[in-house]
């Protein structure tokens, strides 16, 4: 099939770009904490917990045990602060505001880092005899000042190509401003692909091709993380 394609006239029927908008998350959540360590730092939620533990006695994090991601006025405060510092470009001019799950009881703010658990970020590595902990740290304030950061703005591009009857087509994704995936880039993945500049109408010549052999799969079980989630969705636990 790939080398009878390959003979055909190729022609562009369609060139589509659009900007997509994604917006910072809020600050942890416990459930949120626990699901986001177990997924990018492999930590167990019990260890995650006791780590948590430990910042927040070393004055280091707000308390950890809350179903909140509100902000005290000092945390926004602290966040623009801090913003301003590492990358000026992406502070908004008003803060954030974050929707608060109906559920939530709302006793303590969202998880976040003190002040001198933002200092302690920014001077090396906290908690050195902990493992763990400072890793948890950079998690924790990493989610914090994204949430205060402007919008990512991601440009998609969705090209049509007719191949004798057949259509073809390829989606290419870039970041056009990083806004908020500064600070939360290694924790949220933004798989980039250019594509060439086309213009409908345009004759096109396949120089290679690939047919990669694809199958279904059975669903995959649940991880600690997912199971998290999926119980703070239908509001177990």
């Amino acid at each position: 099939f790939a080398l009878d394609l390959a003979a055909r006239t190729h022609r562009v029927t369609h060139v589509d770009r659009e900007i997509s908008v994604r917006y910072p998350l809020p600050p942890f959540t416990t459930d949120s904490l626990l699901a986001e360590a177990s997924r990018r730092l492999r930590l167990a939620a019990d260890f995650t917990m006791r780590l948590a533990q430990t910042l927040f006695e070393s004055g280091l994090i707000t308390y950890h045990r809350t179903d909140s991601t509100t902000v005290s006025a000092e945390g926004i405060i602290l966040a623009r602060e801090t913003i301003a510092r590492w990358a000026p470009e992406v502070l908004p001019e008003e803060s954030a505001v974050h929707f608060e799950d109906p559920r939530a009881q709302g006793a303590h703010e969202g998880i976040r880092p003190t002040a001198e658990g933002i200092e302690a970020v920014e001077h090396a590595d906290p908690l050195a005899s902990t493992p763990g902990a400072a890793s948890l740290l950079r998690l924790i304030a990493a989610r914090f000042v994204s949430s205060q950061a402007t919008p990512t703005l991601i440009a998609n591009t969705l090209i049509l190509v007719d191949a004798g009857g057949d259509t073809l087509f390829a989606r290419g994704t870039l970041v056009e401003d990083p806004g908020h995936s500064l600070f939360y880039s290694e924790y949220s993945f933004i798989r980039e692909k250019e594509l060439p500049s086309v213009e409908v109408e345009e004759s096109l010549v396949p120089t290679v091709w690939n047919a990669p052999r694809r199958e279904t799969s059975a669903p995959r079980r649940h991880t600690e993380a997912t199971l998290i989630e999926k119980m703070h969705r239908t509001g177990i636990g």
